[in-house]
């Protein structure tokens, strides 16, 4: 059976006390914040001690009720079983009463010892299987991290390699510059030349 987690519960057990206080009319809610908020912790945690108190209390009659009720199934099942294997010509049968509540009791714990057994093969399994995914997951972390570092270093390396671009624009575009203004030098020259 699943439970519900204790936070969970209180919200829930909240919740369901707000919508008893605004939509049930014989229901008055105090008419500020804090004493709906007290009024919902008070309620909360008298609901968990007495849901909790009547677990405690009940347990032994489920107890009593389901234990004799398995038991009662086992016995029917084995005196069918015995009654139909006659049928069949199969030599299983049970005696008397004390045989039959013997074979009860033993088929009950032999059930409940395989069945705790299953169950640990089954968890042992779901954690040997968690484990893989984990491993997994951080061999994909690892993969992860090394492409990331190999894309960081391309980028820093696009970057050296566009700052080094920048810088040799800039250095043309000085000597471009001095050529500009040696051209405009020359021609002074020349047209001073030509005019005298």
């Amino acid at each position: 059976m699943l439970s519900t987690p204790q936070p969970l519960r209180w919200l829930f057990d909240g919740v369901a006390l707000w919508l008893v206080m605004w939509l049930v009319p014989g229901v008055k809610a105090p008419g500020d914040i804090p004493g709906i908020l007290i009024t919902t912790v008070l309620f909360c945690s008298l609901s968990s001690f007495l849901r909790s108190a009547a677990w405690l209390l009940t347990f032994p009659l489920v107890l009593a009720g389901v234990a004799p009720m398995k038991i009662l199934l086992n016995g029917i099942a084995l005196m069918v079983s015995a009654w139909l294997s006659r049928l069949c010509g199969i030599a299983f049968e049970i005696s008397d009463l004390s045989s039959l509540i013997w074979a009860v009791l033993v088929v009950s714990a032999v059930r409940f010892v395989l069945s705790r057994a299953a169950y640990g093969y089954r968890s042992h399994r779901a954690l040997a299987k968690q484990r893989r995914w984990i491993g997994e997951l951080e061999e994909a972390r690892v993969w992860l991290d090394q492409q990331l570092l190999n894309w960081r270093t391309l980028a820093e390396e696009r970057q050296r390699i566009v700052a080094e671009q920048q810088a040799w624009i800039e250095e043309l575009q000085r000597a471009r510059a001095w050529l500009s203004e040696q051209r405009d030098n020359w021609r002074r020259i020349a047209e001073e030349r030509g005019l005298r």
